[in-house]
């Protein structure tokens, strides 16, 4: 066991409470302070979530334990409510069993087309405040989710910590050092779009510190269904109307701002984040993604949507939940075990339904808001023999009114009355009963004797085909069907030999020629649009409503599939196009071109814009050029 360890500040990521470590042990060699740690020298350290928890806290001692560490030392809990609950089970197992290889694919940080968010961040308040609090500064968890880029206890832009990866051996610990660090905070301008980025900042922090052990997708899932229910978003079936949320979302938030997040959703690709994240697919979506859906439906209230959640999960509160038949001796006690719930087909709010041991069966619907609505009964589905009993013992004993016994057994006086005649016409009804099975059987003969003549009549006319006699006699056919299908095959006339179609062979040539001018109109319409789009196979197949065509029988169409090939635009090219139409048009209209603003308005992320800068700059250079030359 460990002499002293370096206890983890409030949302500390193991990492750098690893990295204090190894600089106040006086350790040198790092596999020294991985030894020590973990027992083994064979570690990575892994940055956002750690590994060998378990035997890290057997090191350290039974002050810690590894679920403890995961939730407030970890990043995991930003991605946990929206992983399938076996997957999610596998990470936490990983993280405290094993060195954690491959976990980072199971997660989904890397999934999403989200670029990574490289190195360390931090904030220059944050730093400041550690610093006069801690006596140092240390990683913040909150600063490195992946696609947050504002503090959420600030009003600051975070900074990337300087540090070169190429002189950084990747089994090393990198401790802050404030004089390294810059002491002022980059405040944005109080705008829109930084009331978003805060939004979104405090919704990341919100998952980090909260219990949200009970959602998972299928409940996240199940919640979004309601919600866009609630908004007209999604029928009756809960099918989503796929359009109308993208229209909406893009609505709430504008384009510039998901494209700043890279999360504005491709309208044509059937598998983008917003339809995989209201489907029940396999495929995960970042949880960014997630924040901005749940922001979108909750008008930015995350807490509540979980707070749905929980009750989603238990509309009824938990069991046991007490029998509500006045006639047993266990009324009020709580002795139903079990609930079912099923969504109510018009609002689809949750309809318990409890059944007792009795025979008692009530419902009512939910969600349950108070503890005496676990004695309100919306309908009873069957009374059971212990409430029929009692009626009937009161019925023959005659000393009560009707009313009188419907107050007593807690049901209307049109329920004792329709009872009454059910339970005393039982014994009467038997003979009569025997006379009417007799009339039945008589009447059945018959009528199979009459439907046989007129299908017998109708075969030895040879007027009639098969199919013409089904369909013009279907409810004598169904009849005969059910009751005599042999004779019936027996006697309909033999089926007519299907006649063959000649094949007309579709000429391949002529049609790879006309599609070809199809995509050619097309192609010029979408280069003239006032709002550029990616031109691609996939958008000028939807534009001509030929997708399906060209992507099946691409062989048989050279001259169309090349065409598409040769126009169809890298996310580069787009990138370039996009820009040199925001140049042009400022140039036209006498505007300074500042290379900062072209990259907001055309939605460039800080990746993207910097291999394309060099290029921008030409093509700045080129324009303003054939401008002077004119």
């Amino acid at each position: 066991m460990l002499t002293f360890f370096t206890d983890p500040y409030k949302d500390e990521l193991l990492y750098s409470a690893f990295a204090r470590y190894h600089f106040l042990s006086g350790n040198i060699d790092l596999k020294d302070t991985l030894r020590e740690l973990f027992g083994k020298d064979s570690v990575i350290p892994n940055f956002e979530l750690g590994s060998n928890l378990n035997v890290l806290c057997q090191k350290i001692g039974t002050h810690y334990n590894a679920m403890e560490l995961i939730k407030k030392h970890t990043v995991f809990p930003y991605y946990s409510p929206f992983l399938p609950e076996q997957r999610k089970q596998e990470i936490i197992n990983n993280i405290c069993t094993s060195d954690a290889v491959g976990i980072f694919n199971k997660i989904g940080i890397i999934a999403g087309s989200i670029s990574g968010k490289e190195g360390i961040w931090y904030c220059p308040d944050c730093a400041g405040n550690d610093l006069k609090e801690f006596g140092e500064v240390y990683i913040h968890r909150e600063h490195q989710l992946q696609g947050i880029w504002l503090c959420p206890h600030h009003d600051c832009f975070l900074l990337r910590y300087p540090f070169d990866k190429t002189n950084t051996s990747r089994i090393e610990y990198i401790k802050l050092n404030d004089d390294l660090m810059l002491k002022d905070c980059n405040r944005a301008e109080d705008t829109d779009l930084h009331s978003k980025h805060k939004l979104v900042s405090k919704a990341a922090y919100f998952l980090l510190n909260n219990d949200l052990s009970e959602a998972n997708k299928d409940t996240i899932l199940k919640r979004y269904k309601s919600l866009l229910f609630d908004r007209d978003l999604a029928n009756t079936n809960l099918r989503v109307r796929q359009k109308d949320l993208h229209n909406s979302l893009v609505g709430y938030f504008g384009e510039h701002f998901l494209n700043v997040l890279q999360s504005l959703p491709d309208e044509n690709d059937e598998y983008n984040w917003l339809r995989v994240a209201t489907r029940n697919v396999k495929r995960t979506v970042p949880p960014l993604r997630h924040i901005l859906l749940i922001t979108f439906l909750t008008d930015g209230h995350i807490e509540r949507f979980f707070d749905d959640i929980k009750v989603e999960n238990k509309p009824f509160g938990g069991g046991p939940w007490p029998c509500l038949n006045t006639a047993s001796n266990h009324y009020k006690k709580n002795v139903i075990n079990e609930v079912t719930v099923a969504a109510d087909y018009k609002t689809r709010k949750p309809v318990g339904t409890f059944e007792c041991s009795c025979g008692f069966t009530y419902s009512r619907r939910g969600p349950d808001k108070s503890n005496s609505d676990k004695y309100r009964i919306g309908r009873i589905k069957n009374f059971g023999p212990i409430w029929e009993g009692r009626l009937r013992y009161l019925l023959e004993q005659g000393s009560l009114s009707q009313n009188a016994i419907a107050k007593e057994l807690n049901c209307a006086s049109g329920t004792v009355k329709k009872y009454k005649q059910k339970l005393f016409s039982e014994g009467r009804s038997t003979s009569k009963s025997n006379d009417i099975m007799k009339k039945t059987k008589s009447y059945g003969r018959n009528l199979l004797e009459k439907y046989k003549g007129l299908i017998e009549n109708c075969v030895c006319s040879k007027k009639l085909s098969r199919t013409e006699i089904r369909t013009q006699f279907s409810k004598e056919y169904t009849y005969l069907y059910r009751h005599d299908r042999d004779w019936l095959f027996a006697t309909m006339p033999p089926a007519k030999k299907p006649v063959a179609i000649p094949n007309n062979r579709v000429n391949w040539q002529e049609r790879d020629e006309k599609l070809l001018e199809a995509y050619k109109k097309a192609y010029s319409k979408l280069l003239n649009l006032d709002e550029p789009i990616r031109i691609t196979k996939t958008r000028l197949g939807r534009e001509t409503g030929t997708l399906s065509l060209i992507q099946n029988n691409s062989n048989k169409l050279p001259l169309s599939t090349a065409y598409l090939e040769s126009i169809s635009e890298t996310k580069q090219a787009f990138q370039i196009r996009r820009c040199t139409n925001i140049i042009e048009n400022k140039i036209k209209e006498g505007l300074p071109v500042r290379l900062w603003e072209m990259q907001r308005e055309a939605g460039l992320n800080k990746e993207d814009f910097k291999k394309l800068k060099p290029e921008l700059e030409r093509i700045i250079d080129s324009i303003k050029g054939a401008i002077r030359s004119e």
